[in-house]
């Protein structure tokens, strides 16, 4: 093959075009926000203490074997990880949302009446996370009021963040909402309890994984 009168073989003209195709096809993926040859981060599904000074709220419901009973569960924590209140409560909800709500609610009533200050919650149901954090949204109105109650009274802490966090990172909270189930009534569970104490170091002791679908 003769090109700009030099001679190029069928291989050369097959290559130079693989090389063109690859440059084109790595400058759409830096446009689209993406790279090429990266494997799939970790998420991490460690629990993290908060920053000094800084108390964190970790709040979870299950479902029972009923059609409403379940159970909420709730622990809050200082920044050496060290259980300041561990919670469970039976309860009756509809639906998934509901429950995390109500959850959420009643951990942030307990952190105001242990006159926390500076807090961070966090929950693993991101529709409920991102509800609380964009006030211009519209919430569902099964739960409307709930949201507007975290809304309001998460305005008396001198500083608040809520966030988002794995399944993986939420064990203690979940755990404390299936005992729930088994109570009679509202518990606060005392610190010292050796069963308290191991949740208290799982969160922080489960290994960071890829994420599955």
């Amino acid at each position: 093959m003769v090109f700009n009168r030099k001679f190029v073989s069928p291989r050369e003209v097959i290559e130079a075009a693989m090389r063109a195709f690859k440059d084109f096809a790595e400058i759409n993926l830096q446009k689209n926000g993406t790279t090429t040859n990266q494997p799939p981060q970790p998420r991490s599904s460690v629990w993290h203490p908060p920053p000094r000074g800084v108390s964190k709220i970790n709040s979870n419901a299950s479902l029972g074997t009923g059609k409403k009973a379940g159970g909420l569960g709730f622990v809050l924590r200082n920044s050496h990880g060290d259980c300041l209140r561990a919670v469970s409560k039976p309860a009756q909800f509809h639906t998934a949302i509901i429950r995390e709500a109500l959850a959420m609610r009643d951990a942030v009533l307990y952190a105001l009446g242990d006159c926390v200050e500076k807090v961070v919650v966090e929950s693993d149901s991101l529709d409920l996370v991102r509800l609380i954090q964009d006030t211009s949204r519209t919430s569902p109105s099964e739960i409307g009021s709930i949201v507007q109650d975290i809304r309001h009274l998460i305005t008396y802490f001198v500083q608040c963040d809520i966030a988002h966090v794995f399944r993986e990172t939420n064990s203690f909270p979940d755990s404390l909402s299936r005992r729930a189930m088994s109570c009679a009534c509202e518990t606060v569970w005392p610190n010292f309890i050796p069963w308290i104490q191991d949740l208290c170091n799982l969160d922080s002791s489960v290994v960071s994984r890829f994420p599955t679908e």
